[in-house]
């Protein structure tokens, strides 16, 4: 491994020498690290669209699932710096945390609808969000919204 290997360099290797084998899993989505390669390509797409370029921010607002680790390293794809936001602090702190970060965009759970919406009102400097389905996302806010919802929208962009 040289010393300029990324963890973006090191996702691409695995799905060149391990193609195969399983890098994610949990209740919902369990995908390989050539499928994983494919997720993050079309997450980084995505975010693309949304107006992210390398060096912006995006703000994440999810509960551990194959969803963060394909939003964490879609923002690392386009050399964008991921920021985990903290689920235990309160709507007030992370609104100021918001407004310092001024992330392009916000990617929420949707089992976190309620907080995001909350968050986007309190930090209009938010103009854009992603919401991820986890196990943790009721039924019912799986598909509710405007906002692009992953994996499900995630077809639909491709890298060039």
């Amino acid at each position: 491994m040289t010393r300029d290997t990324n963890l973006r360099d090191m996702l691409h290797r695995a799905a060149k020498w391990f193609p195969n084998n399983e890098a994610v899993v949990d209740d919902l989505y369990r995908y390989t690290y050539a499928e994983l390669k494919d997720q993050v390509q079309r997450m980084a797409k995505l975010l693309h669209t949304r107006g992210v370029r390398k060096g912006d921010r995006v703000a994440l607002l999810m509960y551990p699932s194959v969803q963060h680790v394909v939003a964490l390293f879609g923002a690392f794809e386009l050399g964008a710096v991921p920021s985990a936001l903290h689920l235990r602090e309160s709507p007030k702190i992370l609104a100021a945390v918001l407004e310092r970060l001024s992330p392009r965009v916000l990617v929420y759970d949707g089992a976190l609808e309620e907080l995001a919406g909350e968050l986007r009102r309190a930090a209009p400097v938010v103009s854009s969000a992603i919401r991820a389905i986890s196990e943790l996302t009721p039924p019912d806010k799986r598909d509710s919204g405007d906002d692009p919802v992953i994996p499900r929208d995630l077809d639909q962009y491709t890298l060039d």
